[in-house]
């Protein structure tokens, strides 16, 4: 799991994921579903909008088949991000995380970031609907 965050999320080097993730893996983080090539194409996204990402793990346990990770993200908003044109402004936002591993392979992830305060940071104010 580490790796994941140093390799792919922090350098952008997406094909670790070949290595530690299984090609059955699930993405439960999002709503929608989610396979170990759309977790490629989510990185590569993000990485777009925040090229200078950083993802730094801060505490890990690992019990059975399973790791819990908190992190911290810190980046610079230089591309689209939903939608949303470039700000130019920093982050710095907490992130939980937990995967479940079979034979040395992710094969479950869950998480949750701290989406408001992302967009806090960026100056991003929601419309009324």
């Amino acid at each position: 799991m580490k790796r994941i965050f140093e390799e792919a999320w922090s350098r952008g080097n997406v094909e670790v994921l070949d290595e530690v993730v299984a090609p059955t893996f699930k993405q439960h983080q999002y709503d929608r579903p989610s396979t170990r090539e759309d977790f490629k194409a989510a990185i590569q996204e993000v990485r777009t909008a925040f090229p200078d990402l950083k993802v730094t793990v801060e505490d890990s346990v690992a019990a059975d088949d399973k790791v819990w990770m908190r992190v911290t993200c810190r980046g610079t908003h230089f591309g689209n991000f939903k939608g949303l044109p470039p700000t130019g402004k920093r982050f710095e936002i907490t992130e939980f995380h937990i995967a479940r591993f079979e034979n040395g392979k992710g094969v479950e992830h869950w998480g949750v970031s701290d989406m408001s305060r992302l967009m806090e940071k960026l100056d991003i104010q929601k419309k009324p609907s």
